[in-house]
């Protein structure tokens, strides 16, 4: 969403909780539907940084293995034009970074909150690195996420159980 923004003109900043750029990560799937979305906003997922590799299978299994639910990656092509693409998190990230500004995202930066109730009608962005005016607020931190959880206090987070693998 950042580079989004900031392609259409807007001066973001990302607040990463994280001291510095990650190292090491996992793998992410994007499917067709992100990859769409990557394309909308003209951004390359797989650019030179990224080594993307198709996900030939996909799906959601038990904690015993067993399948619940397969996806046809045959169908999801032959209707989206493209597989779904397994990448490098960091990779991805770093990726995304390179398209911004380099003051826009502050590292070590952890949301605490966010007042809307300033009278001013910009909100504030509370920060362990200090506070920020705003325009817009996108919480996009997690599933922990101190804003939703301020906002939407009765919406908590239910495992399920089921876990994704590719």
């Amino acid at each position: 969403m950042a580079v989004a923004l900031h392609r259409r003109g807007w001066q973001v900043t990302v607040c990463e909780r994280a001291p510095e750029p990650p190292a090491a990560g996992a793998g992410i799937v994007l499917a067709p539907n992100a990859l769409r979305a990557f394309d909308a906003v003209g951004s390359d997922p797989t650019g030179p940084a990224v080594r993307a590799v198709p996900a030939a299978i996909g799906g959601f299994r038990r904690p015993d293995g067993d399948w619940l639910s397969r996806a046809d990656t045959a169908a999801l092509t032959a209707r989206y034009g493209t597989l779904p693409l397994a990448v490098h998190r960091t990779a991805l990230a770093a990726g995304l970074a390179d398209a911004l500004p380099a003051a826009a995202i502050r590292y070590g930066a952890a949301v605490t909150g966010v007042d809307d109730t300033t009278g001013g009608g910009r909100p504030v962005v509370h920060t362990t690195a200090g506070d920020l005016d705003a325009d817009v607020v996108i919480a996009a931190d997690g599933i922990h996420s101190a804003p939703r959880s301020a906002h939407f206090p009765d919406h908590k987070p239910v495992p399920t159980g089921v876990e994704a693998r590719c």
